[in-house]
């Protein structure tokens, strides 16, 4: 698990504790939409993420991102593939 996905597991775990809910509606845009995705659908996030938006993000991949992401991004390709498969 990434630095990033510990970051969003550990905030959404604060939200519930602060608001009392067990769960949280999450909205991410762009990366953060992807981020998000992963979180939920391959680190556990559907115990806590009520409802999942994404805007502008980029599900299907890009092909102007593999020059530009970082490589600490792997989630562009990771996420096309997660499309792909059932879950």
């Amino acid at each position: 698990m990434g630095l990033v996905h510990i970051q969003h597991s550990k905030a959404i775990r604060a939200v519930c504790a602060r608001t009392g809910h067990s769960q949280v509606d999450v909205i991410g845009h762009s990366l953060g939409g992807l981020i998000a995705r992963y979180y939920v659908q391959r680190l556990g996030g559907d115990t806590r993420a009520h409802t999942l938006v994404t805007l502008g993000t980029p599900h299907g991949g890009t092909r102007i991102a593999p020059p530009v992401v970082r490589p600490c991004c792997p989630h562009i390709h990771s996420c096309a593939r997660c499309a792909r498969t059932p879950r």
